[in-house]
């Protein structure tokens, strides 16, 4: 019998917490961005328009949304930052 495996609790790449951090910055197309917020496409490119969701162009037509902004975007401050008092 072998040495027993231990488990690690770091965040070094490649670690389960790094995967799902990954995941958040996945950058997706509008028509799956219009699939994941349950709206259509034109909505997800109005939100883009007016700012409400940031969007990242890669080409000419190639336009991308993370994940962790639509999120942002679902918050009940809209994605914008609450200043503390």
């Amino acid at each position: 019998m072998g040495k027993p495996m231990s488990r690690k609790t770091t965040t070094a790449p490649g670690t389960f917490s790094t995967f799902v951090r990954s995941c958040d910055d996945r950058l997706v197309s509008i028509a799956t961005a219009a699939d994941y917020l349950g709206v259509t496409t034109k909505t997800v490119r109005n939100m883009i328009l007016d700012g409400r969701l940031p969007a990242r162009t890669l080409g000419v037509r190639v336009v991308r949304i993370r994940l962790s902004d639509i999120d942002a975007a679902l918050s009940p401050n809209g994605g914008a930052h609450v200043a503390a008092s």
